[in-house]
């Protein structure tokens, strides 16, 4: 809608914030002219996120733009694109902490992982030394067992062989004996016929 009488001039003092020059649009969708407006102004624009600075500083509003936007649409419009730059940078505050918060999770989630893998080494390590103190245990049972066997293996060899020298003594014995006894017999009977065959000697 264009309007032929001059406007009255809107103070935008108190407006401290970017406004983008592109405009949704969902934002005015009853002002054809606006939105016709607004493309023509930023089709000599590479950038599609220009801004439309207003300060104090620069109270001036474009004379297309004032002859063709009423004043109640152009502070609907301010209001949208104030309320359009305190939700990107909520965004931007959201997603800087979420950002945040994930990194403290990923590091959280590192330390965990550190500390599992450092007491499953601990538990493996536990593990190892009990079957070796189990295995020492029962190499030293082993040992002792045996040393045990091999004594009494000893004690019966050595045993047996005192038995057996003492049956052998006994047998010596034995055997001196007769022999003694047989010597004194032979030499007793032969000292018996010595005088015999000297008497029947002729002289």
């Amino acid at each position: 809608m264009v309007v032929t009488d001059p406007d009255p001039v809107l103070s935008l003092g108190s407006v401290n914030s970017t406004v983008p020059a592109v405009v949704p649009p969902w934002m005015n969708p009853s002002s054809a002219a606006v939105t016709s407006s607004l493309s023509s102004c930023t089709s000599s624009t590479p950038s599609p996120s220009m801004s439309l600075w207003l300060s104090p500083s620069e109270p001036v509003i474009d004379p297309e733009m004032n002859r063709l936007v009423p004043v109640q649409q152009l502070g609907s419009l301010v209001q949208y694109c104030k309320e359009v730059e305190e939700g990107r940078l909520s965004w931007l505050h959201h997603k800087k902490e979420a950002t945040w918060r994930l990194s403290r999770l990923q590091q959280q989630l590192e330390s965990e992982k550190a500390r599992k893998r450092r007491e499953k080494i601990e538990e493996t390590e536990a593990k190892i030394r009990s079957l070796r103190e189990e295995e020492m245990a029962s190499l030293s049972r082993i040992e002792n067992e045996y040393r045990d066997q091999l004594s009494e293996l000893q004690r019966e060899a050595e045993s047996k062989e005192a038995k057996l020298i003492e049956a052998w003594c006994s047998k010596h014995a034995r055997l001196a004996k007769l022999v003694d006894q047989n010597w004194v017999n032979a030499a007793g009977a032969s000292s018996l016929r010595l005088p015999t065959t000297t008497s029947t000697r002729p002289n």
